[in-house]
């Protein structure tokens, strides 16, 4: 993990965001290992899935050491986590897509920084606070920027592309759809819930694709034909995740709305205790 970080510390909600989208992506991998898994015996190697599952295992036990107050900290320490505990083609290619996609978001915050040394403004300490909690909030377009930038490198990297069968044709749809439904303003969840649908129809699509890299593509068509790659059930698996911890998330954040408002009435301050 980097000593020092380029970003504002994530606010007490978008840390919130990231710990319950996380466990509940590690959730999501086990629930469908074995499925993967049968997908993988068909046309691979036969251990996608449990190479999914002990990757998901090893961020679990390395839980309490994750920077979660920020998000490009918390990728880089997953992709060193994950380098020694996933093996084969799928440890290294989300090694690289987390890892890039981190120094995507320094650079970002590198960006940022500078455009914010320029304003010489004063302002008031409350007037700071403000602005360090704004800061602090995730921006969703910025971290799609990052994931695109990682996702770029693992098409580099394993010379795949949407199309070629691969974790690619669930990735690149699921980005398309979230970035559209993030432009109509539609809350996280929902825009979650487009990209695991756009996702999950790129697994369905690879059933009649021909594969171009990966062991599949030395295998006959009769082997592979009407079955789903197995790397792009993975990623669907990861982004529905995804969507399904941002559904815990808004609850929490409706009923801490909640409380806020009833203890106002009392002059009290509420709990806010997050995930």
């Amino acid at each position: 993990m980097r000593e020092t970080s380029l970003h504002a510390p994530l606010s007490s909600s978008s840390r919130s965001l990231l710990r319950h989208a996380l466990a509940s992506v590690l959730s999501n991998l086990h629930r469908h290992a074995n499925a993967i898994t049968l997908l993988d015996t068909a046309v691979g190697d036969g251990d996608c899935g449990v190479t999914f599952a002990k990757g998901a295992d090893s961020i679990q036990q390395n839980w309490s050491y994750l920077p979660t107050d920020d998000l490009a900290a918390t990728l880089f320490e997953i992709s060193q986590t994950i380098s020694n505990s996933m093996g084969g083609t799928s440890g290294v290619l989300y090694r690289v897509f987390l890892t890039t996609t981190a120094r995507k978001l320094d650079a970002l915050a590198q960006e940022k920084q500078k455009l914010k040394t320029k304003k010489t403004t004063k302002k008031t300490k409350q007037q700071e606070e403000q602005a360090d909690e704004v800061e602090g909030e995730l921006d969703a377009l910025e971290v799609l920027e990052a994931v695109e930038a990682g996702l770029c490198e693992v098409e580099k990297l394993g010379g795949s592309r949407e199309g070629d069968r691969s974790m690619i044709d669930a990735w690149r749809p699921a980005l398309t759809a979230f970035k559209t439904a993030v432009q109509d303003g539609k809350p996280l969840s929902s825009c979650l819930e487009s990209a695991s649908v756009a996702a999950e129809k790129g697994v369905q699509n690879t059933k009649d694709m021909t594969p171009r890299v990966g062991r599949t593509s030395y295998v006959s068509s009769s082997t592979f034909k009407n079955v789903a790659d197995p790397g792009a059930m993975a990623a669907w698996a990861i982004i529905d995740g995804a969507h399904r911890g941002s559904l815990v998330w808004e609850r929490e954040q409706r009923v801490l709305s909640q409380q806020r408002q009833m203890m106002q009435v009392f002059n009290v301050a509420p709990s806010d205790r997050q995930y």
